[in-house]
């Protein structure tokens, strides 16, 4: 990552996602892989593995997370980039782990924790049915979204499905499930 040298390694936001990426490319994990964008390493992409023993096992769903300049002491907000016939494209999820409900997050979890370690506690729903983050300040541009087609699953779901999932589980579907996640997480 040559472009950490335009960041401040003194700045305890930098210092952490620098760590966080150290941490993940030591142990990476089977299920899910994510990197900063290489121009904004606050910005990063995500690819998931669809929840085994589901409907989405196989499907490598794409997203991406915003980290504030002050992480990790407020919530990064969570956007999809694959249709998922849930949630609308490039529009921030309300999770009560997002800067949609920030008195939920907790400093001390990083990005591995939210992808690899669902819980009950980190609900989702989409964005328009729950009230503005409490900064709701623009988003950047992000990257264009890959060219995906929903799952006969996915297509049948709706907002108002019933039975939350939880982020570990999204039903993002589209991606090929044998797709080479490297290229989904590098601009």
């Amino acid at each position: 990552m040559e472009a950490t040298a335009k960041y401040n390694r003194g700045n305890p936001a930098v210092k952490r996602i620098l760590q966080e990426v150290k941490e993940m490319q030591s142990n990476p994990s089977p299920d899910f892989m994510a990197m900063p964008l290489e121009e904004d390493i606050f910005e990063w992409q995500f690819a998931i593995l669809g929840p085994r023993d589901s409907e989405f096992e196989g499907g490598i769903y794409h997203g991406r997370i915003q980290l504030p300049s002050d992480y990790p002491f407020k919530p990064p907000s969570f956007m999809l980039l694959t249709p998922s016939g849930r949630f609308e494209i490039q529009k921030k999820i309300c999770l009560s782990i997002s800067n949609y409900h920030p008195e939920h997050w907790q400093p001390s979890w990083s990005v591995v924790d939210v992808l690899a370690r669902p819980s009950p506690r980190r609900r989702c729903r989409p964005a328009s049915s729950c009230s503005p983050p409490p900064s709701s300040a623009s988003s950047s541009t992000s990257p264009s979204a890959p060219t995906a087609r929903p799952s006969p699953a996915a297509a049948a779901a709706s907002p108002g499905t019933p039975g939350v999932p939880v982020l570990g589980a999204l039903p993002l579907v589209g991606l090929a499930p044998h797709a080479d996640q490297a290229s989904l997480v590098r601009k």
